[in-house]
């Protein structure tokens, strides 16, 4: 899967990003999910694009 921001994600965003996964891994597994244009859940990304399976 891809995402993105519309603007550039400072230090902080990605720590807290880092942490979110950390503190949950099977979160992983339900972001693995989400659908392009979707916000991962906790955070301001958006999916772009996900690869075929």
């Amino acid at each position: 899967m891809s995402c993105s921001l519309v603007t550039r994600p400072t230090a902080s965003e990605i720590a807290d990003l880092l942490d979110l996964s950390a503190e949950k891994p099977e979160r992983l597994a339900a972001w693995a999910e989400t659908a392009v244009g979707e916000v991962l859940a906790g955070t301001r990304f958006v999916v772009t694009e996900r690869p075929e399976a």
